[in-house]
């Protein structure tokens, strides 16, 4: 018999069964909820960690890029320190080749935390025109992931480098050289650290009263912030100034150290292997005529090689070579300083360019296309690559470009005593070591930009990027100056006629002339004006277009308290189409109103490996356009 209160039991049973199944159901779904929470969050984890340890990789593969190029910056010639254990043969003549070897390093094992390191190769690839270019391949390792970053790296080229900011006045002082509104500065610069990356003051000097504007980026070797009081800004009033940027802590440039004089390592081994491949036909050791001895006893003499540049009546680019002039300098005065190589003080008084004499019978003309020499290096792998052909001149001692030029009546530029346009047609690297002294403009043939003037003079000449002719002159233990031709007036009169120079015989019977320069003035007075621009055509100024290297000094102008400017309003335009880089500035001008107006530009066709020879002297290294890349391998 079954009661009502069993019935109950039993239902209360049957519904407890239930519960207890709806239970286990919801257990074993957050059971599996949890699990696949788990799962997600373990994988995101191991995404995460996979992420991380790709992301590391590619940033130790660029940190072992980064090591690559600091190494490249410490090097004094990155071509000649890849060379195969001193391997290879560089000759002279019309090929030189040089074998060069894989440089190889790796972190050290406590560089990164965790199993992190890299490992990068630098290597010599091809030539980009005339500079080298090197492959940079550096592969980081983080965990499972590699990383590979590939770069194609050149040398830089600037526009105005300087190893001190500052002009010698004295034997142991340099005075600040202040950037004014007033000069025409269209180039990049870069200046080296003064003191130190830290000290209190900026290595740059801005007038104050006629401050200047920035078109190219300007770099500095020192830090922005001093190194107490919370890191003072240096440049915070100046920063408006530069409109393309200003950059600190850079790569610092080789050319010589002011204090170090004598000792720059990266110019002997570029000046040594341009030396090397340079033709022996153009390989010269001027000596003095001996013969030579000036009336007054404060005159000295120094060997120098005189070059002339014109265009043949076939249009082809030519060069005079007279070997074994004797230049007669004189003091120089408080303006003429340059590097005391092996001196106690910093700086001294060199002699300047005064006048010269030459062996007129010894003069020859060669296309410039005769001094030309094609580079040659060959990877690690075998694989020989040319630099493009280019003209080479070396000269061990000093170097006097261009000479006696006059105007013909068509207003033409020419040679004296020719016919000849005085315009260098070619591509050519002039080295000396001694001083280049610049005693006549210097013009490309081939399409200019269009020229600018203020005042009626002429302010603007500067090459097309399709002109195909450049100069490059390189001075290691010397300056590079535009001489004062007033100094030539001194030149001794002749014993017979005081109208005419003195003509003086060597010991080999050869006659010895007095080599004019500046420019001849019309007929019919048929003088020497005794300036380097024309004063008939006072919309002229004093034009050099070249890349200029001065590590004995600076680039500048002789005898600029005692020049005659031919502006009689004020100071001459001094237009530089190129780039400059010199250990201290050279003086221009000495704020009386003597000396020259700077109205620079920078020749962008340098940074197309235009100009031969390999002689850049900057230490930083930058990717070619395109030459990055970075992958996973």
């Amino acid at each position: 018999m079954i009661t009502r209160r069993t019935k109950k039991s039993i239902f209360k049973i049957r519904n407890n069964g239930s519960v207890l199944v709806l239970a286990s159901a919801v257990v074993l779904a957050l059971t599996i909820l949890g699990l696949g929470i788990l799962t997600a969050a373990y994988g995101a984890r191991l995404r995460s960690t996979k992420l991380r340890h790709k992301t590391m990789a590619g940033l130790v593969a660029e940190a072992g890029y980064e090591d690559a190029i600091l190494w490249m910056n410490q090097q004094a010639d990155v071509l000649s320190s890849m060379a195969a254990g001193g391997r290879g043969s560089i000759g002279r003549g019309s090929a030189s080749s040089l074998s060069t070897s894989r440089i190889r390093k790796t972190s050290r094992p406590d560089r990164f935390a965790g199993d992190g390191n890299f490992v990068y190769t630098i290597s010599f690839d091809r030539f980009l025109g005339t500079q080298p270019v090197y492959e940079v391949v550096s592969e980081g390792y983080y965990g499972q992931f590699k990383q590979r970053v590939r770069a194609f790296v050149v040398q830089k080229v600037s526009g105005w480098d300087m190893g001190l900011c500052k002009i010698p006045s004295s034997n142991w002082i340099a005075d600040p050289a202040f950037f004014t509104g007033a000069d025409i500065v269209r180039m990049p610069i870069h200046i080296n650290i003064e003191d130190t990356a830290q000290d209190s003051s900026a290595d740059i000097y801005i007038s104050r009263r006629n401050k200047p504007r920035f078109g190219y980026r300007v770099s500095m070797g020192e830090s922005r912030y001093t190194w107490w009081v919370d890191g003072k800004d240096k440049y915070r009033s100046l920063i408006y100034l530069f409109d393309k940027g200003i950059y600190f802590n850079q790569a610092e440039c080789n050319v010589t150290d002011p204090f170090s004089s004598g000792e720059n390592i990266s110019a002997e081994q570029k000046v040594s292997r341009f030396g090397r491949i340079t033709s022996s036909a153009f390989n010269f050791s001027p000596v003095s005529s001996p013969a030579v001895v000036p009336a007054d006893a404060g005159w000295l003499t120094a060997p120098a090689v005189q070059l002339e540049f014109f265009v043949s009546g076939q249009g082809a680019g030519m060069v005079r070579i007279t070997n074994d002039c004797t230049v007669c300098c004189t003091a120089g005065t408080g303006d003429d300083f340059m590097l005391a190589a092996g001196q106690v003080n910093p700086y001294t008084l060199y002699p300047i360019y005064g006048y010269h004499y030459a062996d007129s019978s010894s003069s020859s003309d060669f296309p410039i296309t005769s001094t030309y020499v094609r580079q040659q290096a060959s990877s690690p792998s075998g694989r020989v690559a040319s630099a493009d052909a280019g003209g080479q001149i070396f000269v061990n001692g000093n170097v006097i470009i261009g000479g006696a030029v006059g105007i013909d009546s068509s207003g033409n530029v020419v040679m004296a005593g020719t016919r000849l346009f005085s315009k260098l047609r070619g591509r050519l690297t002039i080295v000396a070591t001694g001083n280049i002294w610049i005693v006549s403009p210097i013009v490309y043939a081939g399409p200019q930009q269009p020229a600018e003037y203020e005042g009626g003079y002429l302010t603007k000449l500067v090459p097309s990027m399709q002109n195909t002719n450049v100069l490059g002159l390189f001075s290691q233990f010397g300056v590079v100056k535009v001489i004062d031709p007033k100094l030539s007036l001194n030149v001794p009169p002749s014993s017979s006629n005081p109208n005419i120079p003195e003509v003086y015989t060597n010991a080999e019977g050869a006659l010895l002339t007095y080599r004019p320069v500046g420019f001849q003035a019309a007929l019919p007075s048929r003088v020497w004006d005794r300036q380097l621009q024309p004063p008939q055509f006072p919309e002229t100024s004093m034009v050099v277009q070249a890349a200029i290297t001065a590590c004995g000094g600076g680039w500048g102008a002789e005898n600029v308290g005692g020049r005659v400017n031919v502006n009689p309003a004020g100071m001459d335009n001094l237009i530089v189409a190129g780039s400059i880089t010199e250990s201290v500035q050279g003086k221009v001008s000495d704020g009386a109103g003597n000396g020259f107006r700077r109205c620079y530009y920078f020749d962008e066709r340098l940074l197309t490996g235009i100009l031969p020879g390999d002689m850049w002297l900057q230490s930083k290294y930058v990717p070619t356009p395109g030459g990055w890349s970075d992958s996973q391998f």
